[in-house]
């Protein structure tokens, strides 16, 4: 009995139907860090599309929420997955550098095994040493390890550093060996031979020729087409001019580079020099009020300039210099606005209940975004706002029909929210890539669609929302929200 039945399992087992094949090998053009997104990332992705949606992305000035969808979408462990296109991995390297994510380089090149070293990828490393101004560092590979290339990030490294002789001898030598490229023969010619030939334009030698193009006074892009990662280098670099510099800082929201800069010789009708001492003043202020008004005379001129969603982070980070209460009041709006931006529903409980009434109401949309119902918003304050607008209801009444259910017919009577935002077929476009499971490609489609746009664009979003961490989705949103509130028309 129990042999007819063992030889019935095995026959049916003879004549199952198996497919067994080998898993596909790991492949480097798909390796980097582990992140929160999904796995097989990029699963689909077409290599033309990629490259075109790369050119955009890392030229266009994104927020901080979204370069952080790009930035951990490009550094990705894709897995198993199989390459979906040739040199993606340098390709995801060179986009990285663009966007001024060199730690995540040095990151991801650290993991790639030795073999599958190349040439491009230890240059990139250099790369993104001369991005974080690493130039001795830079000097001690050159030096262990010299190879065609790398003369250029030696030179550069010592103009950076100040090293002008040493720099000059190496430069000659190159020269008598006709070992130099045209772009460091003319880069060399005018800083050690007074040359006056035309500086070649910055593109893909910025990172090696920084220092150099700087001591030639020239060969940066203009300040409105430098990518966030050229912005990061002059930071960086101590032989360029301080105000070039600080509109770097400005731009990464780095304020400790702001708050220890030597402002004397530069003109203080500049509005970065204002902002830059208004900083400092808050900063070194020993009185708690004059530290409040400080600040908010820097957030004024920030959020005037845009430059204030870079440095929220930085101004959350500063509110533990002051206590919530009467003398620092004047610090409120601008620590809620931070709070609102880094999602820190802490701090914004602590200086909400500062705000005049007008400013709660305008704000309470945000702390309806963070968890926080507000005390002031009622039916009675609505039908106010309907009835006389301030600056304040302009805001508020923008935002709540999306974020609060209001029982009254007059919100039907608002200019449309969604007016001049894109079409259902752009959602619904993305909404089939997350169906064929081409992460990657909705990733990156969503976020260029959400820069190109002024609009709340909540289907756009909604379909991130889908692939992406809560914790971003909301600062995505939260951002859109901050610099809409800060329109009042």
């Amino acid at each position: 009995m129990l042999t007819g039945a063992a030889m019935l399992l095995l026959g049916a087992s003879s004549r199952a139907s198996v497919s067994v094949a080998p898993l596909p090998g790991l492949s480097v053009e798909t390796m980097g860090v582990k992140t929160e997104l999904p796995a097989n990332l990029w699963k689909g992705m077409e290599e033309k599309r990629f490259r075109s949606l790369m050119t955009d992305l890392t030229r266009r000035p994104l927020t901080p929420a979204l370069r952080r969808v790009v930035t951990e979408a490009l550094a990705t462990d894709g897995g198993r997955t199989s390459a979906p296109m040739s040199a993606f991995l340098d390709a995801r390297l060179e986009a990285l550098l663009v966007l001024g994510e060199a730690e995540t380089v040095l990151d991801m090149i650290d993991q790639i095994p030795e073999n599958e070293l190349t040439k491009t990828r230890r240059l990139r490393r250099l790369d993104a040493l001369s991005q974080l101004g690493q130039y001795d560092q830079i000097l001690e590979i050159v030096s262990e390890n010299p190879e065609d290339g790398t003369d250029v990030y030696r030179i550069n490294a010592l103009v950076a550093l100040g090293r002008m002789t040493e720099a000059e001898l190496f430069f000659d030598v190159l020269m008598e060996n006709k070992e130099a490229d045209s772009a460091l023969v003319t880069l060399g010619n005018r800083i050690f031979r007074s040359g006056s030939e035309s500086i070649p334009a910055a593109e893909t030698d910025v990172w090696a020729t920084g220092a150099l193009r700087v001591a030639a006074k020239t060969g940066f892009p203009p300040k409105d087409k430098r990518t966030r990662g050229v912005w990061r280098l002059l930071v960086s670099l101590e032989n360029a001019p301080l105000t070039e510099r600080l509109s770097g800082a400005e731009q990464l929201g780095d304020m400790a580079f702001i708050a220890r800069a030597d402002l004397k010789k530069e003109n203080p009708q500049l509005p970065m020099i204002k902002r830059a001492k208004e900083w400092q003043a808050f900063v070194q202020s020993k009185k708690l009020e004059s530290k409040a008004q400080h600040l908010k005379k820097w957030a004024v001129s920030a959020q005037k300039d845009g430059v204030f969603v870079s440095a929220a982070e930085a101004v959350a980070k500063a509110a533990s210099a002051l206590p919530a209460e009467k003398d620092t009041v004047a610090a409120a709006e601008t620590l809620v606005t931070a709070a609102a931006l880094t999602d820190n529903m802490t701090l914004a409980g602590l200086w909400f209940p500062l705000l005049s009434e007008d400013k709660q109401m305008q704000m309470s949309v945000w702390m309806h975004q963070l968890g926080m119902v507000s005390p002031v918003i009622n039916a009675e304050k609505i039908q106010a706002c309907v009835q006389k607008t301030t600056p304040a209801c302009a805001v508020f009444m923008r935002q709540v029909p999306t974020y609060f259910p209001v029982g009254t017919s007059a919100v039907f009577d608002l200019k449309p929210l969604a007016e001049g935002a894109y079409p259902a077929v752009v959602s619904a476009a993305l909404e089939e890539q997350r169906l064929e499971g081409k992460t990657g490609a909705l990733l990156l489609e969503g976020v260029r669609l959400l820069a190109a746009s002024s609009n709340r664009e909540t289907d756009v979003l909604k379909q991130l929302a889908y692939v992406i961490p809560g914790s971003w989705a909301r600062a995505i949103q939260m951002e859109r929200l901050i610099i809409d509130g800060y329109r009042t028309d």
